[in-house]
């Protein structure tokens, strides 16, 4: 690669575009029986290992592997870690339910009380969502608005009905449209799991279809009675295909993912538990010095040396500033009145990851 974005944008593309994706329910495009979840993390792993190794990338793997793709890195992000097909790929809906409470609720306050939060939550911010559930589920004879991912299905089914297919049919592309699964590389990457092949596959859905169908977590992801295959489809031939036999690529898989994840959760307890200690050990000998050197300060008023208060002020200046940050947002925090501190502000950058201490007399609440 020319340059360091363009490596950048190729790796973007072998691990969010198809990694994240892959599931068992629907098969992957170079191994059609493949079900299993312990075989889809290996493919995964060895089509990033591998591409890692035809540019000598060695310090990228060791990256990789230890952040992503480890036993326990890899069920946080991979779609096929569990057996249900999850509909959302990121927390946006969950951290949008909490910006409306701390930008309109919170934000007044600094360090709010756990009966204050209480208050906030029954009296504010349910009765908002009591009032949306009635108009849903009751009929009141008015129009009731759509969920906003229909409008994009349709227009996505639309574009996949109209994409034309080239024949004959690639032999890796196996459609089953009565799972609603298939082969191709761009339905595993699709929001709504859909694909030409599939949708050409039914016949012609009316208006009311989008307006009524519904998304399952197992296949067949879609369901409907208007959803009929075609009469002209050779469906003797699409079922030989699907029931031809594959070698799987990936064998000998001694071990199982539950015993795998014991041993590690195992050996990542140990090392958060050696941590820990060692954070303890170093913040406690750091807070000892420094009181040592404020002590040793303190001695040095008497002489009235301003050659000293010139050393400290010059040799620790990048201390001292951040010293009055973390001061500064601790004195902020516990004000009851006054705009809060922005998490991003670039003048507090240094104090991001400072825990102001509680306001006297709130000691242990």
């Amino acid at each position: 690669y020319k340059s360091g974005e363009d490596m950048f944008q190729a790796l973007r593309k072998v691990s969010q575009k198809n990694h994240i994706s892959f599931h068992g329910q629907y098969t992957m495009p170079t191994d059609p029986l493949l079900s299993d979840r312990e075989r889809v993390k290996m493919t995964a792993n060895e089509q990033m290992y591998g591409f890692c190794k035809e540019y000598d990338l060695h310090e990228l793997w060791a990256y990789l592997w230890e952040n992503w793709y480890r036993p326990l890195r890899w069920r946080l992000w991979a779609r096929s870690t569990v057996a249900e097909i999850t509909i959302l790929k990121t927390t946006m809906i969950c951290e949008s339910h909490w910006r409306r409470i701390k930008h309109d609720f919170l934000h007044h306050f600094h360090k709010p009380r756990l009966d204050l939060l209480v208050w906030i939550l029954v009296t504010k911010l349910a009765p908002t969502y009591y009032r949306k559930l009635d108009i849903m589920k009751k009929d009141t004879g008015r129009y009731r608005e759509l969920p906003s991912w229909r409008k994009a299905f349709k227009k996505e089914w639309k574009r996949c009905a109209k994409t034309s297919i080239t024949l004959p049919l690639n032999l890796k592309y196996r459609p089953d449209v009565h799972r609603w699964v298939c082969t191709c590389p761009y339905l595993a990457k699709s929001r709504f799991l859909l694909c030409k092949h599939l949708v050409q596959g039914v016949e012609p859905v009316p208006p009311i279809f989008f307006l009524q169908v519904k998304r399952s977590r197992i296949a067949p992801v879609w369901s409907h009675p208007l959803l009929k295959l075609l009469h002209s489809q050779n469906t003797d031939e699409l079922e030989r295909l699907n029931e031809e036999p594959v070698v799987d690529r990936i064998d000998n898989i001694e071990k199982s993912e539950g015993e795998e994840s014991d041993d590690e959760e195992e050996e990542n307890d140990d090392v958060a538990l050696n941590i820990g200690s060692t954070f303890k050990e170093q913040m406690e000998d750091l807070t000892r010095d420094l009181h040592s050197f404020a002590d040793g300060l303190a001695y040095q008023i008497q002489f009235r040396d301003n050659r000293m208060l010139s050393a400290v002020l010059r040799h620790g200046g990048s201390f001292l500033r951040m010293m009055e940050a973390c001061l500064e947002k601790e004195k902020r925090h516990n004000m009851n009145r006054g705009a809060p501190l922005a998490t991003w502000d670039s003048g507090s950058a240094s104090a991001m990851y400072y825990r102001t201490r509680p306001r006297r007399g709130e000691e242990g609440t």
